[in-house]
């Protein structure tokens, strides 16, 4: 399977663990729904997670959790969606090695610090969606 589509789904639950076992994903879309629980978890999130992942859309509702620094592994991604969530922490440096990267939205949550200047290394960045709390 290389996407996961379920968008505007009235989903709810959380994310199970073993997302990160369904590969080669490229695509995982789970915007507009009623999910909650942990967004990012070791087992997809983490070294042997989502590699291959292109499209990262979950948007619009209710996880938790923090960005974990593996993001940076997801050297793939294109567009990396989860606004209008409750995610906190701060946003990792290894944001920045995500060269392919064309869209960023993390507005809507609790995220705090400063904006990672490694960020000016995504040359291929158009939308910039988020501004963290205390910035």
């Amino acid at each position: 399977m290389k996407s996961y589509i379920s968008s505007i789904n009235a989903q709810s639950g959380s994310l199970p663990s073993t997302l990160g076992y369904v590969l080669p994903l490229e695509t995982f879309d789970v915007e507009s729904n009623n999910l909650d629980g942990p967004l990012f978890q070791p087992e997809y999130a983490g070294t042997d997670g989502l590699k291959e992942i292109i499209n990262f859309r979950a948007s619009l509702n209710n996880f938790v959790g923090t960005i974990p620094a593996e993001i940076g592994q997801w050297t793939k991604i294109q567009n990396l969606w989860f606004a209008d969530n409750l995610i906190t922490g701060t946003i990792p440096t290894e944001i920045g090695s995500l060269a392919e990267m064309r869209s960023f939205l993390f507005y809507k949550n609790q995220i705090s610090g400063t904006i990672p200047p490694e960020i000016g290394n995504l040359n291929k960045l158009i939308i910039f969606g988020g501004r963290p709390r205390g910035s």
